[in-house]
């Protein structure tokens, strides 16, 4: 057993929660951390710009989540047949896969950064961004394209470890880099004559460590791994050794998952260009709502995540008799998280926002949209993992058409109907997004039921 991994192929009732909760918080705190990068952000920019600074930032960060989505996909599928491998206890496969999954990191990830860096002004300008904020919006957007490439480093080799079920090595690598973003941010913003180019720099050199320190430890880890044939699990489940089955595993599972986030990212950005429409306050209200919810995103990704690896893991070792004890336990912890955070959002909004900025309508705006969302935390979570749990089982193309559908379907459509119909306002801005949790959940759980209930026999 390699160091900070963690089992979930063995474990039962509190033994299995603990070990839940061990592998859920470090990628919480991952997760947080990074998204500290473009917080802090925010925070040194609205003080030394003001809202329209922020206002910037916020109309950047859809149209750069884009290519965070598509390569987020990658990951997941990478770590789905890692995680296999490492049930299986086929050492071969899990040295292979993880050489694979680098070269891609680097190719890929190269690739969507010059795309990014050259076409960030012309989107920008298709989103409607307004004038005022477009040439400072562009600067951000074109040059934080450039931390693509270590980012998608960091959470391919990230995705790999956590598919062993270490989490907590990652996060020591996420601090390190978010401290050192702490400090660039703080120097570049308050000593350039663009800041808002200095808050994007700070950003990619931290992403730069984070990549590269993380990927240096897994190669170190892989050296440690003994091969041998001996232990390897027999279950039936293909799981690929050869770098031509690799790369097209990895694109069959993680191009729908890319796909889906990109849809889903997409949906948001024209929900950002009609709330572009609405006002700077507006914007900047959206803008920084996003950050005031971090928490809940995050710790709903990591149990989507713990769900993912945890499932792989016992599908490799040939142990779906545990599928659905692991998801009861898993919602047992996740839920519960899910509804205190909302109630601490709920009710400590207008502080959380005074965190990001001091305008008062802006909090306003906010603590509002806050209304619409915060109760309905535990149906996004309970969606994570249920979603997450069908694509442990291959069925990315499923998971995907459920958010296509649900989630960016239903945002796209009910944009277009408020513009129609004239009702275009915060108000029905803010509706769309628990409507369209609900129904996705839903969906998710309907077609979860569909695989139990068949014997959960596919892969």
């Amino acid at each position: 057993m390699r160091r900070n991994e963690i089992d979930f192929t063995t474990g039962e009732g509190r033994s299995l929660i603990g070990k839940i909760i061990k592998f859920a918080v470090p990628v919480i705190l991952a997760y947080l951390v990074q998204q500290l990068y473009s917080s802090v952000d925010l925070i040194f920019i609205s003080n030394y710009i003001g809202k329209e600074g922020a206002a910037a930032v916020g109309a950047s960060t859809s149209f750069i989540a884009l290519s965070i989505g598509f390569f987020g996909g990658l990951t997941a599928g990478a770590g789905i047949i890692y995680a296999r491998a490492y049930g299986a206890r086929d050492i071969v496969a899990q040295k292979k896969i993880s050489r694979v999954v680098f070269i891609l990191s680097l190719t890929v990830g190269s690739v969507l950064s010059v795309i990014g860096f050259f076409t960030a002004r012309p989107a920008l300008m298709l989103l409607s961004t307004p004038e005022e904020i477009l040439d400072i919006a562009s600067v951000y957007a074109s040059v934080y394209f450039l931390s693509i490439m270590p980012m998608m480093l960091y959470g391919m080799a990230s995705g790999i470890l956590r598919a062993a079920g270490d989490s907590r090595t990652p996060l020591i690598f996420q601090i390190i880099a978010g401290g050192l973003n702490i400090l660039l941010d703080w120097w570049f913003i308050s000593t350039w004559d663009n800041p808002i180019a200095g808050a994007a720099v700070a950003s990619v050199i931290a992403q730069v460590v984070a990549g590269g320190c993380t990927h240096l430890y897994l190669k170190q880890v892989e050296k440690n791994l003994v091969v041998t044939e001996k232990d390897v699990v027999k279950t039936g489940l293909v799981i690929p050794r050869e770098t031509g089955e690799i790369v097209k595993t990895v694109f069959s599972l993680g191009v729908p998952l890319g796909l889906q986030s990109m849809m889903m990212t997409f949906s948001n950005v024209v929900v950002q260009a009609n709330v572009n429409s609405l006002g700077i306050d507006i914007m900047s209200a959206f803008a920084t709502e996003s950050r005031v919810e971090m928490a809940h995103w995050m710790a709903a990704a990591s149990f989507g995540q713990t769900t993912l690896y945890a499932l792989s893991q016992n599908l490799g070792a040939g142990k779906k008799d545990r599928i659905s004890r692991l998801i009861r336990n898993i919602l047992k912890v996740s839920v519960p998280t899910a509804i205190a955070i909302g109630l601490v959002t709920f009710f400590g909004g207008r502080f959380l926002f005074g965190l990001f900025t001091g305008d008062v309508e802006v909090i306003r705006l906010g603590v509002l949209i806050l209304w619409f969302t915060c109760p309905f935390y535990a149906v996004y979570d309970f969606m994570e993992v249920m979603s997450n749990a069908i694509r442990s089982y291959g069925k990315t193309k499923v998971a995907m058409a459920i958010y296509l559908v649900f989630i960016a379907g239903l945002r796209i459509a009910g944009m277009i109907i408020f513009n129609l119909t004239g009702t275009l306002n915060i108000y029905t801005v803010s509706v769309v997004y628990p409507i369209s949790w609900i129904a996705a959940a839903l969906c998710a759980y309907i077609y979860w039921r569909k695989l139990k209930k068949e014997g959960l026999t596919s892969c």
